[in-house]
């Protein structure tokens, strides 16, 4: 039950890391991209 709890309070950090994160390498690829079609 301990653990059930720790795990409910720690989804929405888990997702939002996990967003940000893609969100990064969709950013970090699309300025390659751009650098790419530049250079």
């Amino acid at each position: 039950m301990k653990t059930y709890k720790l795990l409910h309070i720690n989804i929405p950090i888990i997702l939002i890391c996990i967003m940000l994160l893609v969100q990064l390498i969709f950013f970090y690829f699309h300025k390659q991209s751009l650098l790419y079609k530049y250079f």
